[in-house]
């Protein structure tokens, strides 16, 4: 399992990052990674999406992915179900006054179905 956290700081107002974080239908633009993105299910708070997923220098795959929002603690949660790629992706956003907000990625994933060449 590989673990990755990054954080940032950024000058903007919690509310307006959330805005960016929590847009559902438009999440998947902000990762360059994915294209061809198929909705499957829709819920208030939740997407099940498939998604190609290109992969360099391997051909592209597809993803089973279910991106969850939860408001009341402005974080998100994108679970990769299923390909070649199975984990979490969490964003959690905290105010640091002051107009400026700090955002935690965590990614804990494996890769499934990968052969280091001999």
């Amino acid at each position: 399992m590989v673990e990755i956290e990054k954080t940032q700081e950024v000058n903007a107002p919690i509310d307006s990052v959330w805005k960016l974080v929590s847009d559902l239908d438009n999440e998947h633009k902000s990762w360059s990674f994915l294209k061809d993105v198929k909705l499957l299910r829709k819920t208030e708070n939740s997407i099940e999406r498939e998604a190609k997923v290109r992969r360099r220098p391997m051909r592209e795959a597809k993803s089973l992915q279910t991106l969850t929002i939860y408001p009341s603690k402005k974080s998100t949660e994108l679970s990769l179900t299923k390909g070649p790629m199975l984990g979490t992706r969490k964003i959690i956003l905290s105010d640091l006054g002051d107009g400026r907000t700090k955002i935690v990625l965590s990614w804990k994933f494996e890769m499934k179905g990968y052969r280091a060449s001999r």
